[in-house]
């Protein structure tokens, strides 16, 4: 079975994983090899953009067709604004996620965190975070699939 093959909200949904991880490989690369020192916030706001409004909103017009460029949509920017990505960056290079991410308050990231009382967005709080927004983009599947 090809990827043509498979039914669009099933793709829609892994394209939009695949792009997360994408992302947080490209990231990864970025900060080992190309630290932007001092522009951490130009950094983030840069790629925040591009990745929010133009790469997923070309994505999803590109190649799903109504239910499955939502899904996608929201696959993709709830899973990257939940903190996913954060998640992945440390999980995947087999490094320990900082007890505290301040560059990440502020963010939709940091609404458990927040919630919880905490200054800064704590490792507890992104994970939290991330597993709260997953259920988020789970329910909005569950519900377009339904609608099927």
């Amino acid at each position: 079975m090809g990827f043509k093959e498979i039914s669009s909200l099933p793709k829609a949904f892994a394209l939009g994983i695949a792009l997360i991880l994408a992302y947080t490989i490209f990231d990864k690369i970025v900060w080992t090899f190309f630290p932007p020192a001092g522009y951490e916030k130009v950094y983030g706001m840069a790629v925040y953009s591009l990745i929010s409004f133009v790469l997923i909103p070309i994505i999803a017009i590109v190649f799903f067709e109504d239910r499955a460029s939502i899904l996608f949509f929201y696959t993709a920017m709830l899973l990257y604004l939940g903190g996913l990505e954060d998640v992945l960056f440390y999980v995947l290079f087999l490094e320990p996620i900082p007890n505290e991410l301040p560059w990440l308050d502020g963010t939709p990231a940091s609404l458990v965190s927040n919630l919880m009382g905490f200054e800064h967005v704590t490792s507890i709080g992104l994970v939290l975070n991330s597993l709260l927004f997953f259920s988020l983009v789970m329910l909005v599947w569950f519900v377009l699939e339904l609608k099927k």
